[in-house]
This record gives C-alpha cells, structure tokens and sequence, in this order.
C-alpha cells in the first residue's frame, strides 16, 4: 500500500513564525510598530506579526525599510566622531 503522508513540519513551523508574538502582552504589542521600525533601523530582526493584527499593520511605517541603511550609516558615523573627539 502506497499512502502519503502529510507533512505535519511544515505546520509546526507556520505555529512558530509567531511564538515570539503571542508571547507579547497587550501593552507591548500595542507598541510593537515602533519596536519593530526601531528594530529594522538598526539592523536587527523584526518581530513577525501575524496578518490579523490590524493595529500593527495600520501603524508600523514601512518606509523604515528604505531609510535604514542611510539611518545606521548616519549613526556609526556619529559614533566615530563621538569616540575621536573624546580622545
């Protein structure tokens, strides 16, 4: 008998894209849209945010995606200038 079998991974996997998510309260999802801006202007992973969340997805600027690499550039440069003139 030939039978497939489904890939029950695969659903584990679509379960945990949002773990870090549903481990939020309410009052720090409510400011998961700067969070994560903030996140992505520094360079670092953003929290995934499920479709369902309307709040999220009516504040969060997805323009941060085009100003990060100017934003971290501005920002290291800042901070060389810092570190040379308190030599």
């Amino acid at each position: 008998m030939n039978s497939l079998n489904p890939n029950h991974s695969f659903l584990e996997d679509k379960k945990d894209i949002y773990a870090e998510y549903n481990a939020l309260d309410k009052n720090k999802r409510n400011s998961l849209a700067a969070t994560n801006y903030w996140r992505v202007m520094n360079g670092l992973n953003e929290i995934p945010v499920p479709p369902t969340d309307e709040n999220y997805h009516k504040y969060f600027d997805k323009g941060c995606y085009d100003r990060a690499e100017s934003f971290r550039k501005m920002r290291d440069g800042a901070i060389e200038f810092i570190k040379t003139i308190t030599k």
